[in-house]
């Protein structure tokens, strides 16, 4: 995963910094060399102990070191479910805007809004995420989270077909072209076709969404579904 490979980059750099450094082992230097050594770990309510103590005396690191200890300090935050993660994210974009790990972190930024239902503010992140930089599974989760996004915002989910209500709908094409990214591979694919298939029937394409409906009759998750729009 590139996302990993740029985390595990930081703590290499970190921690040959730290074991070189003439510091004493209460510093905040080693302070965030435990914590980053945690974290790596899976330790993360260590790591989040250790990176905490660090921050307290942040004026003692240099620049770098501060930047890569805030970025630690949001992970650990989001791996443990700290109420006060989506403000760490922010304050770390507005206090590092050019920052190496603004990918990871936008992801991870835009994970936790999708999963709290606030697709305006997902699709806005994600938008702006380099889908390069993210690993392949990664990638496929991008297309289909986007896509679901941008469907939510413009509220054909909560549509209710039989009354035949017209509304306005200007993210479906970009939602379609995500959702057309997904592959065959990827756990996110059946869904992907759900929602294609969803659209195609939206915009009345009744041939296209039955094509890819009929796809799904034997889905363990879409199944029992599918016949109502067939």
């Amino acid at each position: 995963m590139r996302i990993k490979f740029i985390i595990w980059t930081a703590f290499a750099a970190i921690f040959w910094l730290g074991v070189n450094a003439q510091t004493g082992e209460n510093s905040p230097k080693q302070k965030l060399v435990r914590g980053l050594n945690a974290y790596e770990l899976g330790r993360y309510a260590i790591a989040y102990q250790e990176l905490t103590s660090a921050r307290n005396n942040r004026k003692n690191l240099g620049e770098a070191d501060r930047e890569v200890l805030d970025y630690y300090y949001c992970l650990t935050s989001f791996e443990l479910g700290k109420s006060d993660a989506v403000e760490k994210v922010e304050n770390f974009r507005n206090d590092y805007p050019k920052s190496v790990y603004l990918t990871s972190l936008d992801w991870i930024y835009a994970n936790i809004k999708f999963n709290q239902k606030d697709f305006n503010k997902a699709v806005e992140l994600f938008r702006g995420i380099d889908v390069n930089k993210l690993s392949n599974d990664e990638q496929q989760e991008f297309y289909f989270k986007k896509g679901y996004s941008l469907i939510n915002i413009d509220g054909l989910v909560d549509v209710d077909f039989r009354t035949g209500r017209i509304i306005d709908a200007p993210h479906m094409m970009e939602a379609g072209n995500d959702l057309k990214k997904v592959t065959v591979n990827s756990k996110f694919y059946s869904s992907s076709v759900y929602y294609l298939a969803y659209i195609d029937y939206f915009r009345g394409d009744l041939d296209q969404a039955q094509a890819r409906f009929t796809q799904l009759t034997n889905d363990k998750a879409y199944g029992s579904i599918v016949p109502f729009y067939l």
